[in-house]
């Protein structure tokens, strides 16, 4: 690529130290990039040749395109040829993460190669605060550091650090609150450094780690901090500790606020710096012993801000159009639009394509539009284009999640499109039911959205709300630990010898209820003691970074001899989306019926009490392991190939923890039934406090509409066939199972009596996921646990004194529905949803309202 390019107007000096460069990197190339991976040639702007959005994802990903949608199949490589091999040893997790960077590093855009660092990195504005930085950390032990977008916190004050020597004592750590920004921050940084990632400058995730004992700066998620805190507490190996983006307030970096203030009291030596853009600078220095703030401006240029007229329903489509007029309209710069989730952004660049195409028609001569999509889900390389510019002669539209709005910068953006909305997690103890919302986001977040076009230049924000709209929002997020649900957090708490959850100094202390119910929770998994403290099983299951209920299921399979198969479907629960479900109605048909034919050929094999999700999702890893991990039978099944690699990985590591807890790896031998029943049994024991008894009513007691329809239609086959309606044990209320798990896919004659799920979700009605049928006679531990519940003995102090009257009867509730649970509630609940003539009226009803709502208000007399 660089060969290709004029360098003549650099001095003699500076091309002396780009061929320096070059050379380097020559080095560090690995030698087994296959030329299909290397970069192409860049070519001119051809306007007759116009490049469809999905074409950004060919470099990592063949797309097809049919009648029943996308069909995502990973490129093979010579590397993948060989991970055919059935062996599953012969590739790590961490080997699978340096290869991706080896091909990732054979892809940097040739901006960087005509980039000189040293010059880059002096014109930051955080450069010109260095020294007053130094001194300022060398002067206190804790320091809040507020940085504007594009001062250069996130990736050049680890190097300060480092160069005035702090790394000679300890390894300087910083936390990301997200997987993505931990990645590509390191990697900008390790370039800067010019170093290979993993040696001086490294990253550590979930299931994926890139440091060496030459690791001086090491980025990471909140999360791996957290784990890192619970094996040494006193995190003897730092000598800094930098948690950036603190603003965001995710649970993991809430809890580490908490236990670095107990850290700092014990470490004299070790330095904490609280870095972000914008916080409450007043609330964060009194938590922290009113430690010193330091202000540091970034380069930044003013935003004109618009406002819509009128309130907006479809702000997608608005967004599209907007997009679309700024392209033609406006001058140089490329276009940021922020949605809520992966499949509104897809559906975005689907319109923004079609959008296009019909402006190539009016206007032959315009120029092409990059459109470049940028979610979590979205592989690292593809993630890596949004920082590449686009071509000579184009424009690029980057359409992404909040991911952008404050942990990637995305360099050469001047117009942002702000819908105002964001895809936020929510937990309501007393339903026990998770949800994922999109909801209105705060002042701040507008805020930092807007910022995002004013980095280079003078920008613009199109917020497509009014502005009695945005007055109206809160002004910052409400903190995710008020909102989430906090088993994992106590577990870990507990494991770090914190025995008073209730007085833990919290920035911003959750609702008492939720850290109850959480412990009570524990307690039924037999992680806590009746007097609140840990239990042997409770410190196996710490040692594990997964959800509580599926670490409880390992540790009970180690002890019922199915921990090979257990590790494989924790593995595959850990991933979220294994099958890819098409967008169109006969797309959706066709995998629904690919499913059917795995779940057919288990059906034989496992008796229906038991039959459900696990065992579809087991049988599915070992088809997958019986083809060589071909692509070919993903794409033949609908399943995500990139997914089925990654619970591989996961597996891989998963495995290793338990090696390293000596829990036991044998397995007993005996018929596929019988290995079913002790998966199912195991797993049970991870998941008996989310027992649910199905809901029996006579084939005459359906109500008329359902009769008619059933066979004909699919929503109410799914939503309301009362064969898969149950009673949740703890919670009694209805619902439903999910449509699409194998219970309702699989061929059994009739659905389990009793199941256990692994989460409840609201989104038209309550729904149940994850569903496996269990025997009730493994329910009966449950009972047993209830005999021992004392609320007040389990938290440590008399609830009465945390907990307003209101929800008292809640959090001492020790209350857990068993089979004689008495069904008349769920019955008139039922028969309420169910009687014709009330659906009627209430159908009528909300006719009557829409059509008021249509119509004008009259005026007063």
């Amino acid at each position: 690529m660089s060969s290709t390019r004029d360098h003549s107007h650099l001095s003699a000096e500076d091309q002396i130290k780009l061929e320096e460069w070059r050379k380097k990197r020559r080095a560090r190339e690995p030698d087994n990039v296959t030329p299909e991976l290397a970069p192409p040639p860049k070519a001119e702007a051809q306007p007759k040749k116009r490049r469809n959005w999905r074409d950004h994802l060919t470099s990592y990903d063949e797309v097809d395109n049919d009648e029943d949608g996308i069909v995502v199949k990973r490129r093979p490589t010579n590397t993948e040829e060989e991970e055919r091999i059935p062996n599953e040893n012969v590739y790590s997790g961490n080997e699978k993460f340096k290869q991706d960077e080896e091909r990732e590093l054979a892809e940097k855009p040739t901006k960087k190669e005509v980039m000189d660092i040293a010059a880059v990195r002096a014109n930051l504005p955080i450069y010109s605060f260095r020294e007053d930085l130094i001194k300022a950390v060398k002067t206190g032990q804790t320091l809040i550091v507020i940085g504007e977008t594009g001062s250069g916190k996130s990736t050049q004050i680890s190097q300060y650090l480092m160069e005035e020597g702090f790394a000679d004592r300890g390894v300087i750590g910083i936390t990301q609150p997200r997987r993505v920004g931990a990645v590509s921050v390191a990697r900008r940084v390790a370039e800067e450094c010019d170093c290979d990632i993993g040696d001086m400058v490294g990253y550590s995730v979930r299931f994926g780690d890139q440091t060496s004992p030459k690791t001086k700066i090491k980025y990471m998620t909140d999360g791996v901090l957290l784990r890192e805190c619970l094996l040494d507490p006193m995190l003897k190996r730092y000598s800094v500790i930098i948690l950036d983006e603190a603003h965001e307030r995710s649970v993991n970096t809430d809890i580490l606020f908490g236990l670095m203030k107990m850290t700092l009291a014990k470490r004299p030596d070790l330095k904490l710096l609280i870095t972000s853009a914008t916080l409450d600078q007043g609330k964060f220095s009194h938590y922290f012993n009113n430690s010193r703030v330091f202000f540091c401006p970034g380069r930044s240029y003013p935003v004109d801000i618009f406002y819509l007229d009128e309130p907006n329903k479809d702000y997608v489509d608005k967004a599209v159009r907007t997009a679309i007029r700024i392209h033609e309209e406006e001058g140089k710069g490329d276009i940021l639009i922020f949605l809520t989730g992966q499949y509104e952004i897809e559906e975005a660049c689907n319109r923004l394509e079609k959008e296009m195409q019909k402006l190539y028609k009016r206007k032959p001569d315009m120029q092409d539009l990059v459109i470049v999509p940028l979610y979590a889900a979205l592989p690292p390389g593809e993630q890596s284009k949004v920082f590449q510019p686009a071509p000579t002669g184009t424009r690029k539209v980057v359409v992404a999640t909040n991911i952008a709005e404050t942990s990637l910068t995305v360099e050469g953006v001047v117009f942002v499109i702000d819908p105002g909305y964001v895809k936020q997690t929510g937990f309501n103890a007393t339903t026990g039911m998770e949800s994922l919302e999109v909801v209105y986001i705060s002042q701040v977040a507008a805020q930092q959205r807007a910022g995002r076009g004013g980095r280079t230049r003078p920008g613009k924000c199109y917020r497509l709300y009014t502005k009695t709209e945005y007055d109206n929002l809160i002004p910052s997020t409400v903190p995710e630990i008020q909102r989430s649900n906090l088993c994992n957090v106590i577990l870990t708490l507990k494991a770090m010898g914190v025995g008073d959850i209730l007085g833990f100094e919290f920035l911003d202390p959750p609702d008492p209820v939720l850290l109850i119910d959480a412990m009570k929770q524990l307690f039924f998994l037999g992680a806590l003691q009746p007097d609140g403290s840990l239990t042997t099983v409770g410190e196996k299951m710490a040692k594990f970074p997964l959800d509580p209920k599926f670490s409880r299921a390992l540790v009970a399979a180690s002890e019922t001899g199915c921990t090979r198969d257990m590790l494989s479907l924790v593995a595959m629960l850990s991933i979220e989306n294994i099958f890819y479900r098409p967008s169109t109605k006969e797309g959706r048909a066709k995998s629904d019926d690919k499913r059917r034919e795995l779940f057919e050929d288990i059906s034989g094999h496992v008796p229906d009490e038991i039959t459900g999700d696990h065992v579809a999702l087991l049988y599915l890893y070992d088809s997958w392991l019986d083809s060589h991990k071909d692509n070919k039978f993903c794409n033949e099944y609908f399943v995500q190939p990139r997914h089925m690699k990654e619970a591989d990985d996961i597996r891989k590591q998963l495995h290793e923890i338990m090696e390293t807890e000596k829990l036991s790896l044998s397995d007993k031998k005996g018929r596929y039934s019988e290995r079913m029943e002790r998966l199912s049994l195991a797993l049970c024991q991870g998941l008996y406090i989310n027992a649910a008894k199905r809901f029996n009513r006579p084939p005459e007691a359906k109500p008329k509409h359902l009769r008619e329809k059933i066979n004909n239609d699919e929503d109410l086959a799914h939503n309301q066939y009362q064969d898969y309606t149950y009673v949740v044990m703890n919670r009694g209320q209805l619902a439903l199972v999910h449509p699409q798990s194998a219970v309702l896919l699989s061929p059994q004659q009739q659905a389990p009596e009793w199941i256990v799920y692994g989460d409840l979700v609201q989104t038209t009605r309550v729904f149940m996921r994850t569903v496996c049928g269990v025997k009730e006679e493994w329910l009966e531990v449950l009972h047993e646990r209830k005999k021992d519940l004392n609320v007040s003995k389990l938290v440590g102090r008399d609830v009465r004194e945390v907990v307003s009257s209101l929800k008292l009867a809640q959090a001492v509730s020790t209350e857990i529905v068993d089979s004689k649970y008495d069904e008349s509630h769920a019955e008139e609940a039922f028969a309420r949803r169910n009687d014709d003539a009330k659906v009627q009226a209430a159908r009528e009803r909300a006719l009557q309202r829409r059509k008021q709502q249509q119509q004008p208000p009259q005026k007063k007399k």
